[in-house]
């Protein structure tokens, strides 16, 4: 009974995740006439950390990560590497710490998404593929964290809702 739970929150995760990051990219493929760059991979850590085991977690980052990587078309599968290593290092911690405050699943959230931001931009200057430019990254960051923190409510209280049955434990954000 419980794995069959776990493969529904399995598919629910991944179907708003692929969901996400398409509307993401729309909107992401208007704005960058306009020199914004709304990077948004940290979005995909913290619900696939409380509401997954830990084997679905790393299998729901990974699939996230490469749909990720096939989007913004990365180097060496980045996201697919980054995204399940990160949560790996963090789920215990996700399930014990973040779960009880919203602020901090805003916070670690951001920080994750900044964290890749930064590692992604490091591993395109060494493959030569961008020239980073500090004032430019600082920009895209602020930019990106702006626009990151309604989308990691939204996403939060949406998942919240459609996953609180299966729970425990409600996630108390955005209220």
């Amino acid at each position: 009974m419980i794995l069959c739970e776990q493969n529904k929150n399995l598919t629910a995760i991944l179907i708003l995740s692929v969901f996400v990051c398409t509307i993401i990219t729309v909107v992401n493929s208007t704005i960058i006439q306009w020199g914004i760059f709304f990077y948004y991979s940290g979005l995909f850590i913290v619900p696939s950390g409380i509401y997954l085991d830990f084997k679905r977690g790393c299998l729901a980052t990974s699939i996230i990560g490469l749909y990720l990587d096939s989007i913004f078309n990365t180097p060496f599968g980045f996201h697919g590497l980054i995204l399940p290593l990160t949560l790996i290092i963090s789920k215990k911690w996700i399930n014990e710490y973040i779960v009880r405050n919203n602020s901090k699943i805003i916070l670690i959230q951001t920080i994750f998404n900044s964290v890749f931001l930064f590692l992604l931009s490091m591993a395109l200057v060494i493959q030569e593929l961008n020239t980073l430019k500090l004032v430019r990254f600082l920009i895209d960051v602020s930019l990106s964290t702006i626009l990151f923190i309604p989308v990691v409510i939204w996403q939060s209280d949406f998942m919240n809702l459609l996953l609180k049955d299966r729970l425990k434990i409600e996630v108390p954000i955005g209220k």
